[in-house]
């Protein structure tokens, strides 16, 4: 027993050392990052066009050691965007590039800005875990709430992204992450805050994923090669674990293309060649509890668009169809939307035994009293059976005022009106093109407004002053989800329970 303690004494001693050993080219880096950050990166991408995080990392941090990049065959890169998708790893990468930055490069100086406190923290809190480890334990000085100093003169500080805070400090190394929910003005300010030393090089790296068609992304892409940014970029299928098979009926293998409007091939075959990090699951998750559009901008690094329709997936001839004979006996919630001068609206949603929601009723008058909307809301429970109203939070008086009148009504869950989008666009097209949800002809408001419903021209969130008031009402009952009857419990569901037993047969 003795024995075998020395001997995992010794290679705990070993990992150590070696930790304290600078990598000094791109497979010791990948294989140093693999053994003390516990990451395997993929030396090249799944996609032609795209990058391998990897040869990012490299070119980051061999900037300061011209002499690696040029036997490496790397390029020099002063100033990089870094566009991936969605937890794709971005800012895990640039936690584990500060830590190499600050152990092998004396007196380097990192700055880390989030658009958002939060944003910024998370890197921050990446970046700190690895601090907690043996090998690195014992080489910073000291670790505060957001900045932490090394003894060999490093430091690492976390801002967030507001022009007062990026106005003082002077870093070798600035990292901007989610760039593209940056204010113009702000971002101006954060490039000009490095400042080279005779031992380190300045550099910049604006990390994101893109979100909208107006957002600095969009505004910065065109003129990067020429204000001298060099443009990494990364996909779902390019951090992705290798698949082991490639089946016909595995979500991944085709899908409707929102932009084609067409069933079309979808991982083709790139998933049996990756070397990433990503679980495969947490790929499917994500992928069949998106919208279709929002998956292709946001993971799959799809160009948004601008100022169009936000339900372009809508189709009469799919989505409206007379409410079954069958359906008076399916569980029946409501939407709830307030108004007065403004239409109020309740949707009736009655939910299918095989997960699809028709939406077969419609209430949407404007200048009804409190009391003559409770009324109305009582009539429709006895026609309906509803067993919930889900209802705009924002007038607690109001619930309270049903509540008083015996009616099952609670406030919405807090969700943003994005989120409610989605839920809306996953409904009317899964990632397989099929529809979920129909709306019975009668409800006549709710078809004009999805159908009208549009983009502001400054990205995806909906234009100002259109009517929107069914459109809300269908966001609530929506993200509710259906009642579970047999407890007796009304339970908060999402897209993905639908669909979890076929996701859960490629994990």
């Amino acid at each position: 027993m003795s024995t075998n303690n020395s001997l995992t004494d010794n290679a705990a001693t070993l990992r150590t050392a070696l930790a304290l050993f600078m990598p000094e080219s791109v497979a010791e880096l990948a294989a140093y990052v693999r053994a003390h950050f516990g990451i395997t990166l993929p030396p090249t991408p799944a996609c032609p066009d795209h990058d391998a995080p990897l040869t990012f990392l490299a070119e980051a941090f061999f900037y300061d050691f011209p002499d690696i990049l040029i036997r490496e065959g790397l390029r020099t890169v002063p100033k990089a965007i870094v566009m991936g998708s969605r937890k794709s790893g971005k800012t895990l990468l640039m936690s584990i590039l500060h830590m190499l930055n600050s152990t092998f490069k004396p007196n380097c100086y990192t700055t880390h800005v989030g658009a958002t406190q939060v944003q910024g923290h998370r890197c921050y809190q990446y970046f700190t875990n690895f601090l907690t480890r043996p090998v690195f334990a014992h080489s910073y000085k000291n670790s505060l709430i957001s900045m932490t100093k090394f003894y060999n003169g490093s430091t690492v500080e976390i801002l967030s992204g507001s022009t007062k805070s990026v106005s003082g400090p002077t870093p070798q190394k600035l990292s901007v992450d989610e760039f593209d929910q940056w204010d113009y003005d702000t971002y101006q300010t954060a490039i000009q805050m490095t400042v080279p030393t005779p031992n380190i090089k300045a550099q910049t790296w604006l990390i994101s994923t893109r979100y909208t068609a107006t957002g600095l992304l969009a505004r910065t892409l065109p003129d990067a090669t020429t204000q001298g940014f060099t443009v990494y970029r990364w996909c779902e299928w390019d951090t992705a674990k290798p698949c082991r098979v490639c089946r016909q009926d595995c979500p991944l293998h085709t899908w409707h293309n929102p932009y084609t409007d067409q069933l079309e091939p979808l991982c083709q075959q790139r998933l049996l060649h990756t070397s990433g990090f990503r679980p495969l699951a947490d790929i499917l998750d994500k992928y069949t509890t998106s919208d279709p559009r929002t998956w292709a901008v946001q993971r799959n690094l799809a160009n948004p668009s601008a100022g169009g329709m936000i339900f372009d997936s809508w189709a009469d001839e799919v989505h409206v169809r007379p409410t079954p004979l069958e359906a008076t006996t399916w569980p029946a919630t409501a939407g709830v939307d307030w108004g007065y001068a403004d239409p109020a609206v309740i949707l009736v949603a009655r939910w299918a035994p095989s997960g699809d929601v028709w939406i077969t009723h419609e209430l949407y008058a404007s200048r009804l009293s409190p009391d003559a909307l409770a009324l109305e809301a009582i009539d429709v429970t006895a026609a309906h059976n509803i067993l919930i109203f889900h209802a705009d939070p924002s007038e607690p008086a109001s619930i309270e005022h049903w509540r008083l009148r015996q009616l099952p009504i609670y406030p919405a869950a807090s969700h943003t009106i994005l989120d409610g989008i989605t839920a809306v666009r996953l409904r009317l097209r899964d990632a397989n093109g099929r529809a979920t949800i129909f709306i019975d002809p009668a409800c006549t408001n709710l078809i004009r407004s999805i159908k009208e419903y549009k983009q502001s021209k400054e990205g995806e969130q909906p234009a100002k002053h259109q009517d929107d008031h069914a459109i809300d009402a269908l966001r609530y009952v929506l993200q509710a989800g259906p009642p579970a009857l047999t407890t007796g419990v009304t339970v908060q569901l999402t897209m993905a329970d639908y669909r979890a037993a076929a996701t859960h047969t490629h994990r």
